[in-house]
């Protein structure tokens, strides 16, 4: 009798504990593309870039952003518009370390952390990055192309915030309409 109590309560537990992972990890990620959202994404960054500044090694963060996405929407529809959004988040992160960061960062932005990674690194980074864009097979009427920001440590700033914003201003310009 005994026994059959406690192991039920051991399973009781077991599954409680099981419960709390997945609502954790859920908080922790992006519906759609199940790659981690904005705000676990900046937590990581503040961990990693602790480390950075103690061990004296390099970081790069890349923005990634989705040329072109509002006409995609407007022309092509929300299902469209998700499904490119889920491709690219998969394809980012297949392209990656598995220790780097790959986040969702906004409705057509995505966020990449490389650790231990310097500019020329990063560089090559988003070279095969954009590589693996081009690769993907047309999803509608035309290839979708993707435009990136890249700073990195510490040449470009010296604490979180000043990395996001280089790398956004370098992003800028790149997905502005072509006038």
């Amino acid at each position: 009798q005994v026994l059959v109590e406690k192991a039920l309560e051991v399973r009781a537990l077991r599954r409680k504990a099981g419960e709390r992972d997945f609502f954790l990890r859920m908080a922790q990620m992006d519906g759609l593309t199940e790659l981690f959202n904005r705000q676990t994404f900046l937590a990581f960054m503040e961990r990693e870039f602790g480390r950075a500044r103690r061990t004296g090694r390099a970081i790069s963060l890349i923005l990634a952003g989705i040329d072109g996405f509002g006409r995609l929407c407007r022309n092509e529809g929300q299902l469209f518009a998700d499904n490119l959004v889920r491709r690219l988040g998969q394809a980012f992160k297949s392209n990656c370390r598995d220790y780097d960061i790959v986040a969702r960062f906004g409705n057509e932005e995505f966020a990449l952390l490389a650790p231990e990674t310097p500019r020329q690194g990063a560089q090559i980074l988003v070279q095969r990055l954009n590589d693996a864009v081009t690769r993907l097979p047309a999803c509608g009427p035309e290839q979708v192309s993707c435009s990136f920001g890249l700073a990195a440590f510490p040449e470009d700033g010296s604490a979180p915030d000043e990395l996001l914003e280089c790398a956004a201003r370098a992003l800028r310009p790149a997905l502005q309409p072509a006038s």
